[in-house]
C-alpha cells in the first residue's frame, strides 16, 4: 500500500508555527486570537513576551501598533490570564 502526500496538502511553516503558538498560549497566539497577527513580528523584534505586556504604557503599546484602547485592554487581560494560568500550572505540576 502506498500513500501519497501532495505538497499543497502540507501545512506551510508559518501556519504550523501559528498553530503551535495558539496551543502554547504564547504572545503570538494571543495576538492572533485578538486579530492583531500583523503585529507579531514587531513584538518578536522588540523581544516582548506576554509577561511584559502589563508593564508597558499605553504609549509604548501604541508605538508597537496596538492603536485602540479596546485592543490594549483585551491584550492586557489575555496576557494576565495566561500568566496566571502558567503560575497555577507551576504550582500544580
Amino acid at each position: 500500500m502506498r500513500f501519497y502526500v501532495y505538497y499543497r496538502d502540507v501545512p506551510k511553516k508559518k501556519e504550523m508555527e501559528n498553530a503551535v503558538n495558539m496551543v502554547n498560549g504564547s504572545l503570538p497566539g494571543i495576538l492572533q486570537s485578538l486579530g492583531l497577527s500583523t503585529l507579531i513580528e514587531r513584538f518578536e523584534r522588540e523581544r516582548i513576551d506576554h509577561e511584559m505586556i502589563n508593564t508597558l504604557s499605553d504609549g509604548e503599546l501604541t508605538r508597537l501598533g496596538v492603536a485602540t484602547i479596546g485592543d490594549r485592554h483585551r491584550l492586557r487581560r489575555r496576557c494576565t490570564e495566561e500568566t496566571e494560568k502558567q503560575q497555577v500550572n507551576k504550582i500544580l505540576f
